[in-house]
């Protein structure tokens, strides 16, 4: 799993897995609501921004660069491979 930073910056930041199961988010105060705990397993030096990858035609149709809000999305394995290579 990627991780990815929404601050000033955006970029895949490292790779991280789920550990757990989907659970109520208890601090959204609504039951629909669920997340999942993670642990880091990676980190990405240099961090790949979000305007590079907007730039490779193999992320033109990505949710990675088309919805900035999910937080949980698919990536293909070339995407990822892309990605992590960078770092590589």
């Amino acid at each position: 799993m990627l991780f990815r930073s929404s601050g000033d910056v955006r970029s895949a930041v490292g790779l991280a897995e789920v550990i757990s199961a989907p659970h109520p988010d208890p601090e959204a105060g609504d039951p629909r609501w669920t997340v999942v705990d993670l642990r880091a397993t990676r980190r990405l030096e240099p961090p790949v921004s979000l305007t590079y990858l907007k730039g490779r035609v193999e992320f033109a149709g990505s949710p990675l660069v088309r919805i900035s809000r999910l937080s949980v999305l698919p990536l293909t394995d070339e995407q990822f491979m892309l990605i992590t290579a960078v770092n590589s």
